[in-house]
């Protein structure tokens, strides 16, 4: 008996580099396990390089809080994942559904259930890479703080009844901390006619993200970013293939926002200049299968 295997292909049409800059508003939490326990020291620490001591905020986290707010304002069912009952998102039930549903289709779709054959799912068209400090000099210089990049921050538990205080401390980069982000779409067969969709979507969100917090503790005033976009630029798949001496021109576009604003844009802003982005991106062919 042979066993016939389907086909999967999501052809790399090009891709879209968004660069830019977070800026801590408040001090920010994402917490990594402790190594050891101290008496009187950190509860609970942040995550940090461990080759330069430098607090980062991983790709992943970053990524997961624009799919929960994405879940969140566009009002989709969220399901329990298989084998992880405690862990609700959503994911699409029918895969006939996902290249309609701009979550699954943005980042990504593995289905559940009876549904698990390879044809059905969609790689995330969205990747998101660590977001390393870019101020870290200046924020060693100016904190009072014991520790390095950190502040120390100590808050107190009270028992209602008796006002006993339980107090836990907790690591924070501080406010003023700029990170350095950058968000790449993967534009293919499948989602090329959805990519200005996609974009508003994932602005949209980046928008609503400094409505809401980063990291844990948000509810305490822990979190609270600023977004800016330094730099947009387009690759066609041909442009990484093209040797030294070949034809590059028209695989590559840069639109550089810091030089042609005199500084950085406020994500706000890039929402307002989308749709002429997303047009002139079509007019040249990065959203053209096959493009040439």
């Amino acid at each position: 008996m042979t066993e016939t295997m389907t086909e999967i292909q999501f052809p790399l049409v090009a891709k879209i580099m968004i660069k830019g800059a977070l800026e801590c508003r408040t001090g920010l939490h994402i917490g990594a396990l402790s190594e050891r326990f101290v008496i009187g020291g950190i509860d609970s620490p942040v995550v940090k390089d461990p080759l330069t001591g430098e607090p980062y905020i991983p790709g992943s986290s970053l990524k997961g809080k624009l799919r929960s707010l994405t879940e969140r304002a566009l009002n989709k069912k969220l399901r329990p994942q298989k084998g992880k009952e405690e862990i609700k998102m959503h994911w699409c039930i029918d895969p006939r559904d996902v290249e309609g549903c701009e979550v699954c289709r943005l980042f990504g779709y593995v289905p559940m259930g009876d549904t698990q054959a390879e044809e059905n799912k969609m790689p995330s068209a969205l990747y998101v890479r660590d977001l390393c400090l870019e101020n870290g000099n200046e924020i060693a210089e100016r904190i009072t703080s014991p520790l390095k990049y950190t502040e120390w921050k100590t808050e107190n538990a009270l028992d209602r009844v008796t006002a006993a205080s339980n107090p836990r401390h907790i690591e924070r980069v501080p406010k003023g901390a700029k990170f350095n982000f950058e968000l790449i779409y993967n534009i293919n067969n499948r989602n090329a006619k959805y990519f200005g969709d996609d974009m508003k979507t994932l602005v949209s969100s980046l928008c609503l993200l400094e409505d809401d917090c980063l990291g844990g503790h948000g509810s305490r005033g822990y979190g609270k970013v600023a977004l800016f976009i330094e730099k947009v630029t387009a690759r066609k798949a041909k442009y990484y293939y093209a040797g030294d001496n070949e034809k590059k021109e028209g695989t590559e576009k840069i639109i550089d926002y810091r030089e042609k604003k005199k500084a950085l844009l406020p994500v706000s802003e890039f929402k307002k200049e989308l749709p002429e982005l997303v047009k002139e991106l079509e007019k040249e062919g990065f959203l053209r299968i096959g493009n040439e």
